[in-house]
């Protein structure tokens, strides 16, 4: 993609260009001027503060996705006031790092993380093993304790469609000490929804995830699990490990089954009951 597929991509969605007989096209969201530099390859938006201008290079393939991303925002009923790009933070005593999109609520000072990714890179990025990438913007949401949400985002062009990957950190925040602290509580499976256009403006809610949107546990999922419990054993610093262990999964065994034999809806369900069976005898029928 280049910038003049990025315009006509644009135009196919619906949006009204100004100055198209010009090298300097502009959309206009909500009052907010988007200008594309047809002959230096660059967009920017009026009014928007930013850290570093290789954000705005539509050389970058990275980049389209943040103007989708930008135009989301926009489109929301976001201002232009509370969004920055490439806000830097230190890392470390001589480095330091940036992130692409951050949102700040004036009222309360509420922060919205969001890295951005192409399409082609999304995947690899949000992928466990790139634990050191996924820790570097970690890191900055534990410079700012008000962080409520960190984003991985893309846009998918050839579908038409945001993918988004979520973490909710006010919780792992209120317990973490440090980065390796944040990672090791955090339960590593991000939430997709799009809090952008599901929720009001600043007051995002986790999803409850449906029935329809689960996925197949992998192998990969297993071992993930696995290392879940054994860090909740040792947080706690629980003794009897191997009988905590079996009790543990037994009630995520339990709670398997509710929700296939049920009504296949994630909504609130009394089952406490059943929970206790479970802890105080987890054979009752004396077999695994």
């Amino acid at each position: 993609m280049n910038i003049l597929d990025l315009i006509d991509y644009l135009k196919k969605m619906g949006y009204k260009f100004h100055n198209l007989d010009t090298n300097e096209p502009f959309l206009k969201i909500n009052g907010t001027k988007i200008i594309f530099n047809i002959v230096n390859k660059k967009y920017k938006v009026e009014g928007i503060s930013v850290g570093h201008e290789r954000i705005l290079d539509l050389t970058r393939p990275e980049n389209y996705s943040v103007v989708m991303f930008l135009i989301k925002l926009l489109k929301k009923g976001y201002s232009k006031n509370v969004i920055s790009l490439e806000k830097r933070w230190q890392l470390g005593h001589n480095d330091s790092g940036s992130l692409d999109v951050m949102l700040k609520n004036p009222i309360n000072n509420d922060i919205y993380m969001i890295e951005i990714k192409s399409q082609s890179e999304i995947n690899k990025y949000v992928n466990l093993n790139n634990e050191k990438k996924l820790k570097q913007v970690f890191s900055y949401a534990i410079q700012e304790k008000t962080t409520k949400i960190i984003s991985f985002y893309s846009y998918d062009f050839s579908e038409n469609k945001d993918m988004f990957y979520n973490v909710y950190t006010e919780d792992i925040l209120k317990e973490s000490q440090n980065v390796d602290d944040f990672f090791e509580r955090w339960n590593k499976v991000f939430d997709k929804s799009d809090y952008i256009s599901n929720n009001k403006i600043f007051n995002s809610r986790q999803s409850v995830k449906k029935y329809s949107q689960l996925e197949n546990i992998t192998n990969n999922d297993t071992k993930t699990l696995f290392n879940q419990f054994a860090t909740i054993l040792r947080l706690h610093s629980i003794s009897d490990k191997p009988n905590a262990f079996i009790k543990m999964i037994n009630l995520f065994l339990a709670k398997i089954n509710d929700e296939i034999t049920s009504d296949k809806k994630f909504e609130e369900r009394i089952w406490k009951r059943y929970l206790d069976m479970w802890w105080c005898n987890p054979y009752p029928t004396g077999k695994i």
